[in-house]
């Protein structure tokens, strides 16, 4: 029998119950108005980036820039700028004591180009700080999203607000993934495997690996669902002590309580097993988030 979670909806920021803890809207009409404005702030996204556009293509006829224009037709802060010219990459023209100019040519020379100039603007904002959404970063690491996500909850790694999308560093999530791709996880079932096998369809294998955070991986068109979560959700496992901690065994190994082991399982959606009134938690995620405590 599920319950319910209490939420706060991330558009009028009222608290709401929901079946489901993923859930981000309390209505219909929330979750409208929410697309509505994130629809609208990508269109003035939009439309700033291709003014940028088109002030980059003009100032690329000219023969002589100013700090400004140089900074603008390179992408790339005022600052940055002179930086370059303290450190004599650039050369400038002094026509004052305040005034200077810079060589367009200077700047298109290969060796000097700081951002390729046929780089689009909205590409350009990202590399700054080497960003990527969580649909960008899927497929790199051959998951799905649901994957990326369900990793992303057991640890502290924030995203990057830019305009209404969250994106984030590419460094953080090599290392997270990486090091969660090598783990215990060896054998992998197949959709179609799992619906022969107990008897139900795609979309009920789908519900019962996203409630109970079974993890998953993407290579290609296939999914595959980590075969021994599985298998452990519906009783199949004979011994849980090589996979799962007990709550005592959780105590006794990090000198904490119960009650933190217990609350720290459910914030960060660890996969559990109840046999009874037995509890066993997953040995990998717990030894990973205690880790990053005592680092």
């Amino acid at each position: 029998m599920g319950f319910d979670y209490k939420l706060t909806c991330q558009y009028c920021g009222n608290t709401f119950l929901a079946k489901v803890k993923t859930s981000r809207f309390c209505s219909n009409a929330c979750r409208c108005s929410d697309r509505y404005l994130r629809q609208r702030e990508e269109a003035r996204h939009k439309e700033e980036d291709t003014a940028k556009e088109r002030i980059r293509q003009d100032l690329n006829s000219r023969d002589y820039l100013s700090i400004t224009q140089a900074a603008n037709l390179l992408g790339v802060s005022r600052p940055t700028i002179y930086k370059r010219i303290d450190s004599g990459e650039i050369e400038v023209i002094r026509l004052g004591t305040r005034t200077v100019r810079i060589r367009r040519e200077d700047l298109t020379a290969p060796e000097k180009v700081i951002t390729p100039l046929n780089t689009p603007v909205p590409e350009i904002r990202k590399a700054k700080e080497g960003l990527v959404t969580i649909d960008e970063a899927a497929p790199l690491f051959g998951l799905s999203k649901g994957a990326v996500y369900y990793h992303l909850r057991k640890t502290d790694i924030q995203p990057v607000k830019i305009g209404p999308w969250s994106y984030y560093r590419l460094k953080d999530l090599e290392n997270l993934l990486h090091r969660e791709l090598d783990g215990d996880i060896q054998d992998w079932y197949t959709v179609q495997e799992i619906s022969q096998k107990y008897n139900l369809t795609p979309k009920q294998v789908y519900d019962h690996v996203q409630y109970h955070h079974i993890p998953k991986r993407k290579a290609g068109s296939r999914i595959y669902i980590s075969k021994f979560d599985w298998d452990a959700k519906h009783g199949r496992i004979d011994a849980l002590s090589d996979h799962y901690y007990t709550a005592r065994e959780l105590q006794e190994k990090y000198g904490t309580s119960h009650q933190r082991v217990h609350y720290l399982a459910k914030t960060r959606d660890v996969p559990t097993i109840r046999q009874g009134s037995n509890v066993y938690f997953q040995k990998t995620a717990m030894d990973t988030i205690f880790n990053q405590f005592n680092r």
